[in-house]
């Protein structure tokens, strides 16, 4: 099981620049080590929330955000 869980728009397939996605990060991962999003730059819309969640039995921490993406310029 991935330490994250992306929830895009119904019906999206892959991303695209602008796209507004839902991640919650479990057990304290951080979005900049998800290899999806790793050719975009990211704005954070809403903070999101903190609560809990069961993994593999067990209780951990999870945080959701609400991000933007936008391509990576090319140099």
């Amino acid at each position: 099981m991935k330490d994250y869980v992306i929830h895009k728009s119904f019906g999206k397939v892959g991303f695209e620049n602008g796209d507004l996605i839902r991640v919650d990060l479990l057990d304290g991962f951080k979005i900049k080590n998800i290899p999806e999003l790793k050719n975009f730059n990211f704005y954070y819309e809403i903070k999101g929330h903190v609560d809990s969640a069961f993994r593999k039995g067990k209780k951990v921490e999870r945080k959701v955000r609400y991000v933007r993406l936008f391509n990576k310029k090319k140099r």
